[in-house]
């Protein structure tokens, strides 16, 4: 068995570990996105009459909540960029959701996607 020197050995290494790094930085930076896609939007638009945000936006934080995978409920009836784009408005809620209905994610990916298409998408009418 031919044994190799450790200056190769120590370069082999040292690119094993940049690739793990690598795909390890893949999720924590698809987390980092989505955090902070939610606490933006969060922040700053309730109110569709103080909104600070244009529609370019609002499609790139929509884009970033549409990766996430939290859940197969969180995937139901969310709000693709397609729909997005044909200026979908999901429907209003008119009922708090039943308790059996409830799942154990907290995520609120869905929830505030479909909130960016009613901001964006629905009509204001001020009488």
């Amino acid at each position: 068995m031919t044994i190799l020197p450790d200056d190769c050995i120590n370069i082999i290494l040292d690119y094993l570990v940049q690739l793990q790094h690598k795909e390890n930085f893949k999720i924590i930076q698809n987390d980092i996105l989505k955090i902070a896609a939610i606490k933006r939007f969060s922040i700053a638009n309730h109110d569709p009459f103080d909104m600070i945000m244009d529609r370019d936006e609002a499609k790139l934080m929509l884009s970033i909540l549409n990766k996430c995978k939290c859940c197969n409920e969180h995937q139901l009836r969310k709000p693709s960029l397609n729909d997005y784009d044909n200026f979908f408005v999901p429907e209003y809620p008119t009922k708090h959701i039943c308790a059996s209905r409830k799942t154990n994610c907290n995520c609120s990916c869905r929830h505030i996607s479909r909130h960016i298409c009613r901001l964006m998408n629905d009509e204001i009418v001020i009488y």
